[in-house]
């Protein structure tokens, strides 16, 4: 919410996550593609006007119900 207060907008949050996302290779790929993917529903949200910090929250909720894969020692 706070940055919301200081005048970014969803998209600008949108996409600073995209990039982040993007270009943290410390995320295994499958859960990255999961995330892009979450992040472009959620754009295409804002695109036809339900612009709200609700869409933000749920993108977020969605982040956390993704499971992180596990690597197996072999």
């Amino acid at each position: 919410y706070e940055l919301i207060r200081k005048g970014f907008t969803s998209f600008d949050i949108i996409n600073h996550l995209n990039q982040f996302i993007q270009l943290n290779l410390d995320i295994p790929e499958q859960l990255r593609l999961m995330y892009l993917e979450d992040i472009t529903i959620c754009y295409l949200k804002l695109n036809e006007g339900i612009d709200s910090i609700l869409q933000l929250s749920a993108l977020i909720c969605k982040f956390c119900k993704h499971k992180i894969p596990m690597q197996q020692n072999n």
